[in-house]
């Protein structure tokens, strides 16, 4: 398989797997893009999509809870270089600073800003729907001392699963890959078995098999001339569906020789049971097979 580099090849690779509804394997593709670049809107877009169709709400709460925070630290240095190119302006306006930090706003742009904001409440539902509880809705202005150590616990248990979260997502990417490769794997192999078969079917055309069925009479010639009729209009039945190529007498007349061209043996063997020289036990018959090397002009 050729290697896919650029984010663009594997973001239309995940797009075709999703048109073929193959939504896990396109996620794989999204996730990876997305543990390489957790900024990048439109992997974020399509990964929560895919998981949200997936009902993969705990992997969707992971990727919203890194998208949240991969924005909110380029917010913190987009931040500090601002201030570090304006010492002056960032000392007299450190209040205020602090003060749109805390907002969560701090110099974001307003499109990032509100799909922040989306995020946010998508994942205010999502752990909703994971708890069963309906997320506490707290203002600033009466947070206490207890809920900023609340806050410090839950971020330290918030970053505890976050690494569960990325270890088990590790482990779900190897499976996905394994279960990729077993599936190229099965293909290859079915792709095989079809050039195989292309290649037999290819050989038989060129070199045809040919059947000669040896007809030897059991009974005296009378009671074969009083079914003789019925036979030849057998004959002429194979002779213009194309399965008989050549018939006729054994000299001496102990019998018959018919040199057939059919798909494979069985279909002979149906084809001779209905001679009529076979039906009532006047003839025995041999079949012999043999694959066409070499034929005449205009024989086949």
């Amino acid at each position: 398989m050729k290697p896919v580099n650029s984010t663009n090849e594997q973001i239309a690779i995940a797009r075709r797997l999703e048109k073929e509804s193959r939504l896990s394997d396109a996620a794989v593709i999204y996730q990876k893009i997305f543990d390489k670049d957790p900024t990048d809107q439109q992997v974020i877009g399509r990964l929560l999509v895919m998981y949200r169709k997936l009902k993969e709400y705990k992997k969707e709460l992971a990727v919203l809870d890194d998208a949240i925070a991969a924005y909110q630290h380029r917010q913190k240095d987009i931040r500090n270089k601002w201030i570090q190119s304006h010492p002056k302006a960032a000392s007299a306006g450190k209040s205020m600073l602090r003060q749109l930090e805390k907002d969560g706003n701090a110099l974001m742009g307003l499109g990032e800003g509100l799909l922040v904001d989306r995020w946010m409440k998508r994942r205010d539902f999502v752990t909703s729907r994971i708890t069963g509880r309906k997320p506490k809705v707290v203002s600033k202005a009466g947070e206490t001392k207890k809920d900023t150590v609340g806050k410090k616990k839950t971020g330290t248990d918030q970053r505890r699963r976050t690494d569960a979260r990325n270890q088990q997502r590790e482990r779900d990417n190897a499976a996905a890959a394994r279960k990729l490769a077993a599936q190229e794997h099965k293909d290859r192999i079915a792709r095989k078995k079809k050039e195989e078969s292309q290649r037999k079917a290819a050989e038989a055309a060129r070199h045809p098999s040919l059947f000669v069925i040896i007809i030897r009479y059991l009974v005296s010639l009378e009671e074969i001339d009083g079914a003789m009729q019925s036979h030849v209009a057998y004959l002429d039945r194979h002779f213009d569906n194309g399965d008989f190529l050549v018939a006729g007498r054994q000299v001496p007349r102990t019998g018959g020789i018919i040199i057939a061209q059919v798909k494979d043996r069985n279909t002979l063997e149906k084809i001779i049971k209905q001679d009529p020289f076979v039906k009532q036990k006047l003839a025995s018959t041999d079949i012999i097979e043999f694959a066409a090397s070499k034929v005449g002009k205009g024989l086949f």
